[in-house]
């Protein structure tokens, strides 16, 4: 899939160190309301600051405790940004909190709406797809890969549904036909791996090592998930041997999407998958089906190092990124089922 890449670089004279985001979600009107406290450091005095913003609504902007008036901020939505005019300069640590509203698209891209069953009637999910530059339809942020931050997160849904996150839950209320999980923070990381997922959702699971590595899908095709558990747990043991930095989430969630464009995202702790990329029929699946959810499944592992923990700067090094984890999810296919001669497919493709 080719990726288009938005034109606004932002300075970086001004840095993100953690974002604290609330959220809560409709997705029967496919609609989004969130507030973000974004922790930041200025290098040098500031009297404007530039955020990525595309198709969000501003309800209030704080920066270092002072509300700025509507006509300070303004948004451009050709460029994707949003420029903050501050009242006085702003050097060194300080606090940007902003509340906003959005619409879910059907598109695959940003916070999306999906669409899955209950009961035998059709019900509205969501999950985000933020790869390449799509954050900024989810929230206001430094949207370019080497901005790494911590995020924290709390998410408020449907009671029926199962939100999920990159980290483990810490708490988990329902009240009012609601359900609000607050999940730890997350590792340094870049915005386009941050995942936010509301589903009706059953699990399989179990622990290689210190991870909890588990299959997420539809209540109906959890008994399709074997096999991708046991194609995610040789690829999770093969690589903490491989690169010698155990993998550093306690988490590595595997989960089935309905409607997703590509055939995975390696969103870091919680991996994104077309359904078809990752269940298999027991008694149905070919031994192509198989080697295909397998070699999927070890490339989006691999990119929990080689991607998440280790990132290109901008992305132009992207090929890099994607070679790699080919090859070497090759490599840990044909050390699983040698008999699948899988650097033939290798060669000829």
């Amino acid at each position: 899939m080719k990726m288009k890449f938005a034109a606004c670089r932002l300075s970086k004279s001004v840095l993100p160190r953690n974002y604290e985001l609330h959220l809560s979600l409709d997705p029967e009107n496919a609609a989004f309301r969130g507030r973000v406290t974004i922790s930041l450091e200025s290098k040098k005095p500031a009297t404007r600051l530039v955020l990525h913003a595309l198709d969000l609504s501003l309800a209030s902007v704080v920066v270092a405790g002072r509300r700025l008036a509507p006509s300070k901020v303004v948004v451009d939505a050709k460029a994707e940004t949003v420029t903050l005019l501050l009242d006085s300069p702003l050097k060194g640590r300080a606090e940007v909190d902003i509340e906003y509203s959005g619409k879910m698209n059907e598109l695959m891209r940003g916070l999306y709406k999906s669409r899955g069953k209950n009961a035998g009637k059709e019900e509205a999910w969501s999950f985000t797809h933020l790869e390449p530059t799509h954050a900024r339809r989810f929230l206001p942020c430094f949207d370019e890969p080497s901005f790494k931050a911590s995020f924290e997160l709390s998410l408020d849904v449907p009671a029926g549904l199962t939100p999920l996150s990159n980290m483990p839950s810490v708490s988990d209320t329902v009240l009012d036909g609601r359900r609000t999980v607050v999940f730890q923070k997350t590792p340094k990381m870049s915005s386009y791996l941050l995942a936010v997922f509301a589903a009706r959702l059953k699990s399989r699971a179990r622990k290689v090592g210190r991870t909890a590595l588990t299959v997420w899908a539809a209540p109906e095709q959890i008994v399709q998930a074997d096999f991708a558990l046991e194609a995610g747990e040789n690829a999770l043991k093969y690589l903490n041997s491989y690169f010698g930095i155990p993998y550093m989430l306690p988490k590595l969630d595997m989960v089935a999407a309905p409607d997703f464009a590509s055939g995975a995202m390696e969103n870091w702790g919680a991996i994104l998958y077309r359904d078809s990329s990752l269940l298999i029929d027991p008694k149905l699946s070919s031994d192509a089906a198989k080697r295909r959810v397998a070699e999927v499944v070890s490339h989006e592992i691999v990119h929990q190092w080689f991607g998440n923990l280790v990132t290109m700067g901008w992305w132009n090094d992207l090929w890099l990124n994607e070679a790699f984890a080919t090859w070497l999810a090759y490599k840990i296919v044909d050390s699983w089922k040698p008999a699948w001669k899988v650097w033939d497919e290798f060669d000829q493709s």
